[in-house]
């Protein structure tokens, strides 16, 4: 009887025991994991306010040079290209899906970005062969032509990015706080489609 009385008790023990770690660990993997989003997201965003702060110095400037212009475009690819894999990283983290999916939208802007970046940067290189005589003013205003609407298209397939990111946080209200909590960088959110347009090729 004493075995029996001991067996019970075990056995209970053990259904009480196991579903109380097993919502303790899942509590603990929960916030690890949110920890590590936001984390991750705050990080990528400190670095995008610093590309932000840069340009802001070549948008205010009356007449910038193409030197200066060219270095913030290729810091700018640079930062964009650290910035996507930062976030695929972060990506392999993850396995919530709300988090996926946004991280999701922030590449495909970040890549968008990054090809506004190029297709500026091209366009400066022409400007610049035109000034050293390399080709001629008809051949500059056709290829510059080329380079603006490139950058407008993908200037405006930013703008679809960041749209769906409002989107996606006016849904995920309980997101959108904590990125308002942690300062992140408007990009992430739905703001500022226009600046990369004010810095195209001309």
């Amino acid at each position: 009887m004493e075995k029996k009385n001991k067996l019970i008790i075990l056995i209970l023990a053990i259904i009480i025991v196991i579903p109380l770690a097993y919502f303790g660990i899942s509590g603990y993997l929960h916030d690890l994991e949110e920890q590590t989003f936001y984390d991750g997201i705050k990080e990528i965003s400190d670095i995008e306010n610093k590309t932000d702060a840069a340009g802001d110095i070549i948008r205010n400037q009356t007449s910038p040079s193409n030197e200066d212009v060219k270095e913030y475009e290729i810091e700018s690819i640079n930062t964009t290209s650290t910035e996507i894999l930062m976030l695929q990283d972060l990506k392999t983290k993850v396995s919530n899906e709300s988090y996926i999916e946004f991280i999701d939208i922030q590449i495909n802007r970040l890549n968008s970005e990054n090809r506004t970046y190029t297709a500026m940067l091209e366009g400066s290189t022409i400007y610049e062969q035109y000034q050293n005589g390399q080709i001629g003013a008809s051949k500059a205003i056709s290829l510059m032509g080329d380079k603006t609407k490139e950058v407008n298209s993908y200037s405006d397939k930013t703008g679809e990015y960041k749209v769906e990111a409002d989107s996606f946080l006016s849904v995920h209200t309980d997101m959108k706080e904590k990125f308002d909590e942690l300062c992140i960088d408007e990009d992430f959110l739905y703001d500022q489609i226009e600046e990369v347009k004010a810095t195209s090729v001309s």
